[in-house]
């Protein structure tokens, strides 16, 4: 797809592969990476690049989306713009598609520590609970770890957690219900993300709304 072009840096770096459903429930593939091009003579680099292919599957079918960047500003901008290419990726269908069943529990896939990945425009680490409370930036007191074929669970007990109120999960809705306010309603989808081989981990997306500019922007958390 890219002929010529190489990575631009090595280990964990080296390129990100993500994998997950999308908001239309089409299994996808994408790998991400900043890339180099040496000169005809290999003398020296004669260009920079930030690249990524998105692979939709659809019924017997597939769905190929190319982007590239041709400056680091560049990319980093439309990443973290959502009216760019968050919001394309979000709004993506495919007519007549075949739809993929969520096969994963979203109530015990969202229990544990998330710490902030990348941002539009938030901070923090959200910590969700398995006694359906939440808490965002802050400590988490008695708990402890289980884990199945694919994921690690953080239980965390009812007496020892209360965090900042309450959360429940509806279709692709997370609803945060602050005590003493009205329930937020957020946008969320969970992606896994492998990190130049290191092993995959887990993603979520929360997709939120400025309350002072009335701008939408997704942030990305990894669980801890």
């Amino acid at each position: 797809m890219y002929p010529g072009w190489q990575f631009r840096s090595t280990g964990e770096k080296q390129y990100d592969l993500s994998k997950g459903l999308t908001l239309q429930g089409l299994e996808y593939c994408m790998l991400e990476a900043g890339m180099s091009k040496l000169s005809s003579d290999g003398s020296r680099y004669d260009g920079f690049e930030d690249g990524s292919a998105l692979v939709i599957k659809t019924g017997d079918q597939i769905v190929i989306v190319a982007t590239r960047h041709t400056t680091t500003l560049a990319h980093t901008d439309c990443v973290n713009k959502y009216e760019t290419w968050r919001r394309f990726f979000n709004s993506f269908t495919v007519k007549n598609a075949t739809i993929s069943q969520m096969k994963d529990d979203p109530l015990k896939r969202i229990i544990g520590v998330w710490d902030l990945a990348a941002s539009g425009a938030a901070t923090g680490q959200y910590v969700f609970a398995a006694n359906g409370n939440y808490q965002l930036v802050g400590g988490v007191g008695s708990s402890s770890t289980s884990r199945d074929d694919n994921y690690e669970y953080l239980h965390i007990k009812t007496y020892a957690f209360q965090g900042d109120g309450a959360y429940s999960v509806n279709g692709n809705q997370l609803y945060l219900k602050k005590r003493g306010h009205n329930a937020e309603q957020v946008q969320y989808r969970f992606e896994q993300v492998n990190h130049g081989g290191g092993g995959w981990k887990d993603r979520l997306y929360l997709l939120k709304t400025d309350p002072t500019l009335k701008t939408m922007y997704e942030v990305c958390y990894e669980k801890m």
